[in-house]
This record gives C-alpha cells, structure tokens and sequence, in this order.
C-alpha cells in the first residue's frame, strides 16, 4: 500500500528554488526499501527497491512521492538502475609452503570492478548517470596448523586443524558522474586511513561523505550541486542524509546521493573480491570446503 500516507506525508514535491535535504533510511531492518523524510522527520519520497538488496545483483530503485498533493507528481519520478557485480581478475600470484602434515596455501589476487547506475525519469529518458571503478588487492589463504593436546602430561601428535581466511583491501575509487549530460565530479575521503594505511585488510569506514560539483543549471556557475553523508546510528538503522542546492533536478540529486553513499561503498564490492579469491583457492586445492 505504499509507505505512508498524506495524513503523516510530507505533501507535494521538493521546491525548484530551495535547498533540499532528507534523511534516507531503510523502511525496517530486514526489507530493501527505503523512505526518505524531511528535517522533520515527515515522509516525503518512497525509494522502493522491487528486487531486493543490491550488494551484488542488478536492480533498480523506483522514487516516487509519499503524497504528491496538488503538485500532479504522481507515479514513479525517477529510476535508478544498477548493474550486477563482476570481479575482473588482473593479476593472480600463488604461494604454496610445503609442510610435514600438510601444505599452506595462498592465492592473491589483483582485482577491479566497474559498477554502473543509469538514472531514468518517468518517461524513461536518460537523466543522470554514474561509473563507479574500484581496484585493489585479494588474499585467500589456507593454513594447516597441528594441534596441541596434552593427555596426561604427553602431546598427541599427528593432529592438525585446517584454517581458511580471506583478506580484502581497496587501492583506488574512481566516480564518473553525469547529470544531463554535463559532467560531475565527486570528492570523497574513502581513502583517507590516517593511521591504518598500513592495514592490509579492509579498513574503510562506512560513515563518510561524498560531495558532487558541477556547473549550476541556473546560475551557470561551478559550484556544489548536492553532498550526501552516511551516518552509522548507535540504536536503529543506519541512515544516509542528502542535501540538494537550489536549481538542481532535485530527485535526480537524491537518487544519485544516495546510490552514492549506499550502494556503491567499496565494502560491496569487497564481498565479491574475497569470494572470488577464495574460489581460486579453492579450485586449486581440488575439493570443495565451506567458507
């Protein structure tokens, strides 16, 4: 029946000629559709995601107004539309150590992944798109330990324990947004570690924020065309808040924020770099074992 309704809606469209900023959270802690609210909390824009989590599959998100009051905004007003997850391998190295029971295995892996978001009105034109290119490093290893045990002041030998475990770090991000067909760049602080730079395991925090520049449709000038910030909340849902200046396609704005700060963080694509890794790994070790 939808998200809301006019009594507890935010009503009517977001104004041409105003700044704009909602809170984008998730509808429950177990569904994929999201509702973004106004500063008061007020729903204001259905973000309906009819196939599910996106992490790796393709779908898209459907926007649309929780009450379009006499504004004649009805129906779906903005679509965005993701491609599904494909790990390209660039280079795989492999380091094997031969022990007395059994052998160690490593596999690394050099991956990259390019991920794309087509932004749609209602009349499915083409008004906003996003390439999303990440590169970094895997590492699957399998490590044979013999166990101690000591029965009786003596160690029983011959006992081992098999361990998998799989590393993932991201070297570079790259965003190439449009908008209209006029270009976007993002800056963003992903790879700032400050003192993890050392890790080689996955340290990027989920809580960042990623602001779009390009040339106003109105003022003509290079300027902020809208920022979007990832909050992690102690209690509850995690939310994104998304603030779009004055003159730009405002629902355009949100769904690319949003798709920005929640979809696209490299911590997806991660996922699917450490679960390539380990099938590498796990081929070469000739039997299946769970992960």
């Amino acid at each position: 029946m939808g998200c809301c309704t006019s009594r507890e809606a935010h009503v009517g469209a977001p104004l041409f000629d105003a700044t704009n900023a909602f809170y984008v959270q998730a509808d429950g802690h177990f569904g994929h559709s999201f509702t973004a609210h106004d500063m008061n909390w007020a729903k204001w824009v259905k973000m309906e995601h009819p196939s599910g989590s996106l992490d790796s599959a393709a779908g898209e998100v459907r926007l649309s107004l929780c009450d379009p009051g006499e504004s004649g905004s009805t129906g779906v007003l903005i679509v965005a539309k993701i491609d599904d997850v494909h790990v390209q391998e660039q280079d795989v190295e492999h380091n094997d150590d031969w022990g007395f029971f059994d052998n160690d295995k490593e596999t690394s892996l050099v991956w990259k992944v390019q991920r794309t978001v087509t932004l749609e009105d209602g009349e499915g034109n083409t008004v906003g798109s996003i390439k999303a290119t990440y590169q970094g490093t895997a590492k699957a290893e399998k490590e044979v330990e013999e166990r101690e045990e000591r029965e009786e002041g003596s160690r029983r030998d011959g006992d081992t324990e098999t361990k998998y475990t799989k590393k993932v770090r991201t070297k570079s991000v790259e965003y190439d947004m449009q908008i209209d067909g006029k270009p976007v760049s993002i800056e963003h602080g992903l790879l700032n570690r400050g003192d993890k730079w050392w890790q080689s395991d996955s340290d990027i925090a989920w809580a960042q924020t990623y602001t779009a520049k390009g040339i106003h449709p109105v003022s003509k000038v290079e300027g902020v065309l809208f920022s979007s910030q990832y909050q992690e909340v102690t209690m509850g849902l995690d939310q994104v808040l998304v603030t779009t200046e004055a003159g730009t396609k405002c629902l355009a704005c949100l769904a690319s924020g949003f798709m920005l700060a929640y979809w696209l963080h490299p911590k997806r694509v991660e996922d699917d770099a450490g679960e390539k890794a380990m099938k590498i790994l796990q081929d070469r070790c000739g039997w299946s074992f769970g992960f």
